[in-house]
């Protein structure tokens, strides 16, 4: 199941990159997800932005504006962003303005975080037979 995804949009331009040259967009991950993946929508030909991920324990990577998209799991990560468990908490995708025109034109972000699915405790050993405790005081013969 796959939730919508989270679209921001902005007008940028030089102006913008003189007065804030690293742009923070929030989003709140929450407890579970499994990955977090952005794309940067803009016209890569009049301008170049640079593109980050900052967690709530501290960066998770940068590519510049090698890229226009990233995906991060808890196995895998796109080149220049380290994989993990994602932190419950408020994320930033961080946006380096590096080079704009003078006037402003449209940027869009979109974040996509898969749909959390509810586990019932236990769900994953239904129907499966768990083999009996140990029992500390009984030993098994060691074959010499």
């Amino acid at each position: 199941m796959s939730a919508m995804p989270i679209v921001h949009r902005f007008e940028l331009g030089l102006e913008d990159q003189l007065a804030q040259p690293l742009l923070p967009v929030a989003v709140e991950v929450p407890p579970g997800a499994p990955s977090l993946e952005v794309r940067l929508r803009h016209d890569r030909e009049a301008a170049v932005i640079d593109l980050g991920l900052e967690g709530p324990a501290g960066w998770r990577g940068w590519s510049g504006g090698a890229r226009d998209r990233f995906v991060v799991r808890h196995d895998a990560a796109a080149p220049g962003y380290l994989p993990g468990e994602l932190e419950p908490g408020i994320w930033h995708v961080q946006l380096g303005l590096h080079r704009l025109p003078a006037a402003p034109f449209g940027v869009s972000v979109e974040i996509h975080l898969p749909a959390v699915s509810p586990r019932r405790p236990g769900a994953d050993l239904a129907g499966r037979r768990l083999p009996q405790p140990l029992h500390p005081l009984r030993r098994r013969a060691v074959p010499r």
